[in-house]
């Protein structure tokens, strides 16, 4: 259903349409690419690891942050691989055996995201491609677990500043953080990154601060759920 929307949102725009075919066939970007694990992070529809346009077309969104230096990208490794989205005793199991610091928690079903993620102290985070590192203030994110589409894991980095993706196959949680998006009431102050405010010593309030910005959303995207959600009605 959602690579349907996709493809009907995307045939008014043949030029996007070329350039998300286009990024699926390359060999150094595509989803057979070097960046595979990061395109599984970003959209995984299906457990045979096939991407899909609606993965591409966020893809077209997430690889400029990522090679401006503007995604911060943390792997957390534990030993553990997602299981099926109604196993939710066995999830959350897996799940408690983060390593120290990290804690997730999962719920499951089909509600706005499957859990949440949260890092008990600072997380300093080196970012080459800007020469700098930047230091996350304890906090959490949403947590998507096994398959996920693109305009989901878009509207998470979007409108709640980071993600945390467990995949299916992953012995690791990856943590996503949208620079360019994040306020800087996530951060402690750096030299290397002016706009961060001062450390006031207590955990973000994602939640508070998410709901000033639940309107947002980038315009294909949400074309994309329109789409689909027309789609749903008419059956």
């Amino acid at each position: 259903m959602q690579e349907q929307a996709a493809r009907s949102v995307l045939k008014d725009n043949p030029a996007k349409m070329a350039d998300c075919i286009e990024l699926l066939g390359d060999p150094d970007l595509g989803p057979s690419s070097s960046f595979r694990e990061l395109w599984e992070v970003v959209g995984q529809e299906h457990r045979t690891r096939e991407s899909s346009l609606i993965t591409a077309l966020t893809m077209l969104r997430i690889l400029p942050l990522y090679f401006e230096g503007d995604l911060v990208i943390i792997r957390i490794p534990f030993g553990e691989q997602a299981q099926a989205d109604d196993d939710i005793e066995g999830n959350q199991l897996r799940l408690n055996r983060l390593p120290k610091g990290y804690s997730g928690t999962f719920w499951g079903g089909k509600g706005y995201h499957d859990g949440q993620f949260s890092w008990e102290g600072k997380l300093r985070v080196e970012v080459p491609r800007r020469n700098g590192h930047v230091i996350l203030k304890p906090g959490s994110v949403p947590l998507e677990v096994g398959t996920t589409n693109g305009s989901t894991t878009f509207m998470h980095l979007y409108q709640c500043w980071g993600l945390a993706r467990w995949p299916y196959h992953h012995d690791f949680i990856t943590l996503l953080i949208p620079l360019e998006w994040a306020p800087s009431e996530m951060f402690v102050r750096t030299k290397n990154f002016l706009f961060m405010e001062e450390d006031h010593r207590k955990p973000f309030d994602h939640e508070g601060l998410a709901e000033a910005r639940k309107e947002s959303a980038l315009e294909e995207i949400a074309a994309l759920e329109a789409r689909l959600a027309e789609m749903k009605a008419a059956l």
